[in-house]
């Protein structure tokens, strides 16, 4: 940051009652990642939480998350039912493709995540 800028950011402080100590302060304080970053990363350890349970258990949340009331935090609710209808489905797949067969409770939810 070049002085001009600086002091253009000062000057536009200056009249909240900042002192010039603060203001520096302020100023060369590391700025907070974007908030979307802060929530991939968030979904990004779901993510990784997730494989690392049993495919019973990620069923369980599963339906957790599917029963849950929608009011609260909906965008967020719908963001963990996306990520772990992605990790079932690599799940099934991956069991599908080692030969073994679904159990009835899987093979349904396999048929209508598709």
């Amino acid at each position: 940051m070049d002085k001009g800028d600086k002091a253009s950011k000062i000057s536009v402080m200056k009249p909240l009652g900042f002192t010039r100590k603060r203001m520096l302060e302020a100023l060369a304080a590391p700025k907070k990642p974007p908030l979307i970053d802060v929530v991939d990363e968030a979904f990004e350890k779901f993510k990784e939480s997730m494989s690392g349970l049993s495919t019973e258990k990620i069923i369980e949340a599963y339906g957790e998350l599917l029963s849950s009331p929608s009011n609260n935090n909906r965008g967020t609710l719908q963001k963990h039912k996306e990520i772990t209808e992605v990790v079932l489905m690599g799940r099934f797949e991956s069991i599908l493709k080692s030969g073994e067969n679904l159990t009835k409770e899987q093979f349904d939810m396999y048929t209508d995540l598709q």
